[in-house]
Protein backbone atom coordinates (compact mmCIF):
# COMPACT_ATOMS: atom_id res chain seq x y z
CA UNK A 1 0.00 0.00 0.00
CA UNK A 2 1.09 3.60 -0.83
CA UNK A 3 2.37 6.36 1.46
CA UNK A 4 -0.61 8.70 0.05
CA UNK A 5 -3.47 5.53 1.19
CA UNK A 6 -1.67 5.24 4.78
CA UNK A 7 -1.97 8.77 5.26
CA UNK A 8 -5.46 8.76 3.87
CA UNK A 9 -6.72 6.25 6.33
CA UNK A 10 -5.13 7.79 9.17
CA UNK A 11 -6.49 11.36 8.26
CA UNK A 12 -10.08 9.40 8.04
CA UNK A 13 -9.97 7.61 11.44
CA UNK A 14 -8.27 10.61 12.87
CA UNK A 15 -11.47 12.54 11.95
CA UNK A 16 -13.41 9.40 13.19
CA UNK A 17 -12.14 9.62 16.62
CA UNK A 18 -9.97 6.55 16.75
CA UNK A 19 -7.19 6.37 19.42
CA UNK A 20 -4.67 4.97 17.21
CA UNK A 21 -4.72 8.08 14.87
CA UNK A 22 -4.92 10.18 17.38
CA UNK A 23 -1.66 8.83 19.35
CA UNK A 24 0.19 8.65 15.66
CA UNK A 25 -1.37 12.49 14.93
CA UNK A 26 0.30 13.26 18.30
CA UNK A 27 3.63 11.85 17.86
CA UNK A 28 4.17 13.44 14.35
CA UNK A 29 2.97 17.15 16.53
CA UNK A 30 5.60 16.26 19.39
CA UNK A 31 8.61 15.47 16.87
CA UNK A 32 7.88 18.53 15.10
CA UNK A 33 7.65 20.32 18.11
CA UNK A 34 11.66 19.36 19.30
CA UNK A 35 12.73 22.26 17.83
CA UNK A 36 10.77 24.56 19.63
CA UNK A 37 10.98 22.89 22.89
CA UNK A 38 13.54 25.69 24.14
CA UNK A 39 11.41 28.62 23.47
CA UNK A 40 8.04 26.97 23.60
CA UNK A 41 8.10 24.52 26.48
CA UNK A 42 5.64 26.68 28.92
CA UNK A 43 3.34 26.72 25.93
CA UNK A 44 3.62 23.17 24.81
CA UNK A 45 -0.22 21.94 25.65
CA UNK A 46 -1.92 25.28 24.24
CA UNK A 47 0.17 24.66 20.73
CA UNK A 48 -0.34 20.97 20.75
CA UNK A 49 -4.35 21.63 21.47
CA UNK A 50 -4.23 24.36 18.56
CA UNK A 51 -2.58 22.20 16.37
CA UNK A 52 -4.90 19.04 16.33
CA UNK A 53 -8.03 21.89 16.12
CA UNK A 54 -6.18 23.63 13.16
CA UNK A 55 -5.70 19.76 11.33
CA UNK A 56 -8.80 18.52 11.93
CA UNK A 57 -10.87 21.56 10.85
CA UNK A 58 -8.29 21.16 7.86
CA UNK A 59 -9.04 17.52 7.27
CA UNK A 60 -12.98 17.78 7.36
CA UNK A 61 -12.71 20.40 4.60
CA UNK A 62 -10.29 18.23 2.18
CA UNK A 63 -7.83 21.58 2.40
CA UNK A 64 -4.75 18.58 2.71
CA UNK A 65 -4.53 17.18 -1.16
CA UNK A 66 -2.28 14.56 0.31
CA UNK A 67 0.48 16.05 -2.37
CA UNK A 68 2.99 15.67 1.34
CA UNK A 69 3.07 13.52 3.65
CA UNK A 70 0.09 13.84 6.42
CA UNK A 71 3.60 13.84 8.96
CA UNK A 72 4.77 17.05 6.86
CA UNK A 73 1.25 18.70 7.01
CA UNK A 74 1.28 18.13 10.50
CA UNK A 75 4.81 19.70 10.89
CA UNK A 76 3.91 22.85 8.84
CA UNK A 77 0.48 23.38 11.26
CA UNK A 78 3.13 22.85 14.47
CA UNK A 79 5.60 25.44 12.29
CA UNK A 80 3.26 28.14 11.92
CA UNK A 81 1.15 27.95 15.39
CA UNK A 82 4.66 28.54 17.10
CA UNK A 83 5.26 31.55 14.48
CA UNK A 84 1.87 32.44 15.50
CA UNK A 85 2.58 32.66 18.80
CA UNK A 86 5.80 34.11 19.22
CA UNK A 87 4.78 36.90 17.55
CA UNK A 88 1.57 37.08 19.77
CA UNK A 89 3.84 37.07 22.67
CA UNK A 90 6.47 39.59 20.95
CA UNK A 91 3.19 41.88 20.34
CA UNK A 92 2.49 42.00 24.09
CA UNK A 93 5.25 41.67 25.59
CA UNK A 94 6.34 45.21 26.90
CA UNK A 95 3.05 45.77 27.57
CA UNK A 96 2.79 46.85 31.31
CA UNK A 97 -0.49 45.99 33.83
CA UNK A 98 0.29 49.12 35.23
CA UNK A 99 -0.05 51.16 32.19
CA UNK A 100 -3.17 49.77 30.78
CA UNK A 101 -6.27 52.40 29.65
CA UNK A 102 -8.44 50.83 32.44
CA UNK A 103 -12.13 52.50 32.72
CA UNK A 104 -12.07 54.89 35.53
CA UNK A 105 -15.56 53.76 37.11
CA UNK A 106 -17.54 50.70 37.30
CA UNK A 107 -21.23 50.98 35.12
CA UNK A 108 -23.79 52.38 37.61
CA UNK A 109 -26.74 50.23 38.29
CA UNK A 110 -28.91 51.59 35.66
CA UNK A 111 -25.62 50.96 32.94
CA UNK A 112 -25.88 47.49 34.18
CA UNK A 113 -29.33 47.04 33.65
CA UNK A 114 -29.36 48.05 30.37
CA UNK A 115 -26.94 46.09 29.54
CA UNK A 116 -28.50 42.66 30.85
CA UNK A 117 -31.84 43.86 29.28
CA UNK A 118 -29.63 44.07 26.11
CA UNK A 119 -28.50 40.78 26.25
CA UNK A 120 -31.63 38.96 26.58
CA UNK A 121 -33.13 40.85 23.25
CA UNK A 122 -29.77 39.64 21.18
CA UNK A 123 -30.24 36.11 22.97
CA UNK A 124 -33.88 36.32 22.05
CA UNK A 125 -33.09 37.38 18.47
CA UNK A 126 -30.89 34.31 18.07
CA UNK A 127 -33.24 32.08 19.40
CA UNK A 128 -35.55 32.90 16.55
CA UNK A 129 -33.71 33.56 14.20
CA UNK A 130 -34.01 30.55 11.11
CA UNK A 131 -31.42 27.85 11.79
CA UNK A 132 -30.16 28.48 8.36
CA UNK A 133 -28.57 32.32 9.19
CA UNK A 134 -27.40 30.88 12.25
CA UNK A 135 -25.63 28.43 10.29
CA UNK A 136 -23.92 30.90 8.11
CA UNK A 137 -23.14 33.56 10.70
CA UNK A 138 -21.07 30.96 12.37
CA UNK A 139 -19.37 29.76 9.48
CA UNK A 140 -18.75 33.88 7.98
CA UNK A 141 -18.05 35.63 11.29
CA UNK A 142 -16.92 32.90 13.76
CA UNK A 143 -15.17 30.54 11.41
CA UNK A 144 -13.49 33.62 9.27
CA UNK A 145 -15.14 31.74 6.21
CA UNK A 146 -15.16 34.03 3.36
CA UNK A 147 -18.59 33.89 1.09
CA UNK A 148 -17.23 32.29 -1.75
CA UNK A 149 -15.83 29.48 0.24
CA UNK A 150 -19.07 29.18 1.80
CA UNK A 151 -20.36 28.86 -1.30
CA UNK A 152 -17.74 25.78 -1.60
CA UNK A 153 -18.97 24.03 1.09
CA UNK A 154 -22.67 24.53 0.43
CA UNK A 155 -22.83 23.77 -3.30
CA UNK A 156 -23.96 27.52 -3.81
CA UNK A 157 -22.45 30.51 -5.81
CA UNK A 158 -20.86 33.23 -3.70
CA UNK A 159 -23.42 35.43 -4.96
CA UNK A 160 -26.09 33.24 -3.48
CA UNK A 161 -24.58 33.44 0.13
CA UNK A 162 -24.51 37.20 -0.21
CA UNK A 163 -27.60 37.52 -0.85
CA UNK A 164 -28.82 35.05 2.16
CA UNK A 165 -26.74 36.69 5.01
CA UNK A 166 -28.48 40.23 4.00
CA UNK A 167 -31.62 38.28 4.31
CA UNK A 168 -30.47 36.84 7.52
CA UNK A 169 -29.24 40.30 8.46
CA UNK A 170 -32.94 42.02 7.35
CA UNK A 171 -34.65 39.15 9.20
CA UNK A 172 -32.68 39.46 12.76
CA UNK A 173 -33.33 43.58 12.16
CA UNK A 174 -37.16 42.44 11.92
CA UNK A 175 -37.33 40.39 14.70
CA UNK A 176 -35.33 42.55 17.37
CA UNK A 177 -37.85 44.98 15.95
CA UNK A 178 -40.43 42.83 16.94
CA UNK A 179 -38.95 41.67 20.67
CA UNK A 180 -38.49 45.56 21.20
CA UNK A 181 -42.14 46.66 20.51
CA UNK A 182 -43.21 43.61 22.35
CA UNK A 183 -41.00 43.73 25.77
CA UNK A 184 -42.73 45.49 28.76
CA UNK A 185 -38.90 46.78 30.00
CA UNK A 186 -38.52 48.91 26.75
Amino acid sequence: MSTVDEDRRLAHSYIEGDSAAFRTVEKYIDSAFSTWQRKMAGEKDDIKSDVHYKLLISLRRSEFGFQASLRTYVSRIVNHTCIDYLRFRKKFSDTDIDNLNLPDQVLSEEEQLEKRQLSRVVFRVLRLVPRQCLQLWRMNLKQGLTCAKIGQIMGMSEGNIRRRLWVCRQKAKEIREKVLRNDKLF
